[in-house]
């Protein structure tokens, strides 16, 4: 059976991931001097601005305009360039209140993973996944059919020269050993042509509109909650993190050779449901085990897909049985 799967990649130049990297570089210098803060930030980078807003909740005076000139000279971008503007006010006491004391602690759950809630809701995946390998009953061949690449470059250029650059210094070392190119690939470079005019001026960045070459490049499901410039109170980041590490630890267990898993629901820091869907075998010589027990999750089995997100065999005794809490 073959199938084709696509991803993608973006350079750090390119205007949503200059917004990402300023957005986590505001995050991380606030941090650095208050680990306790409490930040969503969001940026835009247009034509010669940056704009910055969101709720920040510090015992100090962040620096973001600092920040905000150091992660462009760190893109590659001078920072004199640019005018930038920042709006940014605390976090909403409603919202805080609920990270500050979770609904189980205000029932009366004194327990150490209980004291701290979350200020939203929202679902999250984590996926993980072997290197190609070969064993018992268990191969894959991948092939590369089409690599797309478009590159910023000088007004005069040549671009078959360009082309010939791109193939030799970028795509070969990049696809070597476990994406082969070979006479059958088809490489193109810049298709749509010019491309001398890049960057915050040729088109506006946002943070968040490159979920899925924050995560998985397409290959593994996203819920829609961005990352960058959230602190770890934030469930879109952090449980988004808790699955994919229990999606590995799956996969490095020898469970499953593909695995995609997620808490359906975070509220006030409580896992509502946690199901998981099997993709691809492992191999049957793997020994099977269980998977350790993590905060919120049960030990499970599994190495097939089941009929339910919620459910999954075991490989043995082929029983189904709930992963879910």
């Amino acid at each position: 059976m073959c199938s084709t799967r696509t991803a993608e990649s973006v350079c750090a130049g390119h205007p949503d991931k200059l917004a990402d990297q300023i957005a986590d570089q505001i995050l991380d210098d606030i941090l650095y001097d208050d680990k306790a803060a409490r930040v969503a930030v969001e940026v835009m980078a247009a034509g010669r601005r940056i704009i910055v807003t969101g709720e920040i909740t510090t015992d100090h005076r962040p620096r973001i305009r600092e920040s905000v000139r150091t992660a462009l000279a760190r893109a590659g971008y001078s920072p004199l360039g640019f005018l930038i503007y920042v709006w940014t006010r605390r976090q909403s006491g409603d919202i805080s209140a609920g990270v500050t004391t979770s609904l189980e602690a205000r029932g009366g759950d004194s327990s150490a993973f209980a004291l701290q809630g979350a200020g939203d809701q929202g679902a999250v995946y984590g996926y993980a996944t072997l290197r190609p390998l070969n064993a018992s009953r268990s191969s894959w061949h991948i092939a590369v059919e089409t690599v797309i690449v478009s590159v910023q470059h000088d007004a005069g250029k040549d671009l078959e020269a360009l082309t010939r650059e791109v193939e030799s210094l970028v795509v070969g070392p990049a696809c070597q050993t476990y994406l082969p190119v070979d006479e059958h690939t088809e490489i193109l470079v810049n298709p749509s042509g010019r491309f001398v005019e890049g960057g915050p001026r040729a088109s506006t960045g946002l943070t968040g509109r490159k979920l899925m070459v924050d995560t998985y490049g397409g290959l593994g499901s996203h819920a829609g909650g961005a990352f960058p410039g959230k602190d770890p109170s934030k469930v879109d980041r952090s449980a988004a993190y808790m699955a994919r590490l229990i999606a590995r630890t799956i996969v490095d267990a020898g469970l499953a050779a593909e695995c995609a898993r997620w808490p359906s629901v975070m509220r006030l820091g409580r896992l509502i449901r946690s199901p998981s869907v099997w993709t691809r075998s492992a191999p049957e010589n793997t020994p099977t085990r269980s998977s350790p027990r993590l905060p919120g999750t049960c030990s499970c089995y599994g190495r097939r897909r089941s009929s339910t997100p919620s459910t999954c065999a075991h490989p043995a005794t082929g029983i189904w049985r709930s992963t879910g809490t």
